[in-house]
């Protein structure tokens, strides 16, 4: 009964071994401290994030890449973009600026990639209050929007 019981745990460990190495090596799981502390986490999706965490949560600052090669790197509270951040989509399109509740709010600029960029007020993920637009060519138009939309006086 001794040697099998010694045997279920060579084979128990060897499996716990192989599992995690199998995780560690397809870059699956977190890599550091990923409760309290630094880490890196990547999902089966190919999603990283690596930065602060805090009770098991993004909260701090870190970047995250998603699979499409987008990324955010900048402010985070409880696993939501939160404060002062940047994200570059896949198509060139560049936003800087605030953050709440993982859309944009506050003061920032949207970057498109055809080279036009609107600076001013978000609200929601969407322009809101006083803004201007730069088109590619040098012209301005400066404005309130409401809800996304220009408002038209």
């Amino acid at each position: 009964m001794n040697t099998r019981l010694k045997s279920l745990k060579k084979i128990s460990l060897f499996l716990f071994l192989m599992l995690s190495f199998n995780a560690y090596s397809q870059g699956l799981g977190c890599v550091g401290n990923c409760k309290n502390g630094k880490g890196t986490y990547t999902t089966p999706e190919g999603i990283t994030y690596n930065g602060d965490w805090a009770n098991d949560k993004k909260h701090g600052k870190g970047t995250l890449t998603v699979s499409d090669g987008g990324s955010y790197t900048g402010d985070w509270a409880n696993n939501k973009r939160h404060g002062k951040g940047s994200y570059t989509y896949i198509s060139g399109t560049k936003y800087i600026g605030d953050w709440a509740n993982n859309k944009r709010h506050g003061k920032g600029t949207y970057a498109y990639s055809s080279g036009a960029k609107y600076t001013g007020d978000w609200a929601n993920g969407k322009k809101h209050g006083k803004g201007t637009t730069t088109f590619p060519d040098g012209r301005t138009r400066s404005g309130n929007f409401s809800n996304g939309n220009i408002v038209v006086e």
